[in-house]
């Protein structure tokens, strides 16, 4: 993997917009 140099703090809000987008209060982090 080149881009390791993605920060896990935007990969994770990434993924947990997404999560809110399409389980809304469903999952809680």
């Amino acid at each position: 993997m080149c881009k390791v140099k993605i920060s896990l703090e935007e990969v994770k809000s990434y993924y947990l917009s997404l999560i809110e987008k399409y389980f809304p209060a469903k999952l809680k982090w």
